[in-house]
């Protein structure tokens, strides 16, 4: 079906490009503490740039298109807490964080973002996640991922650039 495919490609971008990518920027930056995804890139490290600005759309798309219906805001807090009781304590302490925020209407942080993002590749990679898990409406989750899919697309191409523009600096002043 259209949203299996959806999942599937969700996942399979998710696994591996998130993945390599991650070593690879863990690597040059020398993170000895780092531990998964949501915990590779800092408030800090996004301002003034454009994960600024992408997290400002990330949190518009959220607003417009989750919680426009009472039945899409439910279902998608019924889908957090899905995430948040299947993921271990770290994780379940940010998702708890974003879904908080999200209740309340406060802004959501570039890591909470992230946490969202990783959970559902946790929930494919390693617990089978399936099309309806965690939701009643199967056009909750589609949006979800169609927002999520976006955002770490355009994340990945951000960070990239910010990578390639250090690494250009740092070859510069090698060969002065």
């Amino acid at each position: 079906t259209l949203i299996d495919v959806s999942f599937n490609s969700f996942s399979f971008f998710n696994s591996f490009c998130c993945k390599i990518f991650s070593k690879y920027y863990k690597s040059i930056r020398s993170l000895v503490n780092y531990r998964s995804l949501p915990n590779l890139i800092t408030n800090e490290d996004s301002e003034g740039n454009d994960i600024t600005l992408l997290v400002g759309r990330f949190l518009e798309l959220l607003n417009n298109n989750i919680r426009t219906g009472e039945n899409l805001k439910n279902d998608f807090i019924k889908y957090l807490d899905y995430l948040i009781a299947n993921s271990k304590q770290d994780q379940r302490n940010r998702l708890s964080r974003l879904k908080l925020n999200f209740c309340n209407e406060n802004e959501i942080s570039l890591n909470e973002i992230l946490s969202l993002i990783y959970s559902i590749r946790c929930m494919y990679v390693h617990n089978g996640h399936t099309a309806k898990s965690g939701v009643k409406f199967y056009k909750t989750k589609i949006l979800v991922l169609k927002i999520c899919k976006d955002f770490m697309t355009l994340f990945l191409l951000i960070i990239s650039k910010i990578v390639m523009e250090e690494e250009l600096e740092i070859r510069g002043q090698n060969h002065v």
